[in-house]
């Protein structure tokens, strides 16, 4: 399971101290599992929408853009494709989201109430028992 994958690979980067690599493995998790449960209710034509506007909106970060680029392709093929362009294109927007807060962070900001890391990390642990009881 891919969720599965990038769980643990952010709770080993996450002890070895390669913060942020553990958030960019930790968000994916998040983003993808939450834009599944999205997609539970979305009907197509809503899906087209917030493709067209997921893929044209500004993406600042590297990451955000490349994953930008990967979900705007996946959102011209078939019902199947633009889910998971879905997906991608909610991840690149959230990547470029954690990245300000990165480098905010970094020159000694805090954006802690902007967002929510701590609450990124909560859903990890919670997923991380969840994933064991199976």
């Amino acid at each position: 399971m891919d969720y599965e994958r990038h769980l643990f690979s952010a709770y080993d980067l996450y002890d070895e101290g390669k913060y942020g690599a553990a958030i960019y493995d930790a968000l994916y998790v998040y983003e993808l599992y939450s834009a599944d449960q999205e997609l539970i209710d979305m009907g197509q034509d809503e899906l087209n929408g917030v493709l067209f506007s997921l893929s044209n909106q500004t993406r600042f970060s590297l990451w955000g853009k490349i994953y930008q680029t990967q979900g705007q392709y996946l959102a011209q093929g078939d019902l199947a494709s633009k889910m998971s362009g879905f997906r991608i294109l909610k991840y690149s927007k959230a990547l470029d989201e954690v990245n300000v807060q990165m480098k905010v962070s970094s020159i000694g900001i805090d954006l802690e109430s902007i967002f929510c890391l701590p609450e990124l990390f909560f859903f990890l642990l919670f997923s991380y028992l969840v994933i064991h009881k199976h």
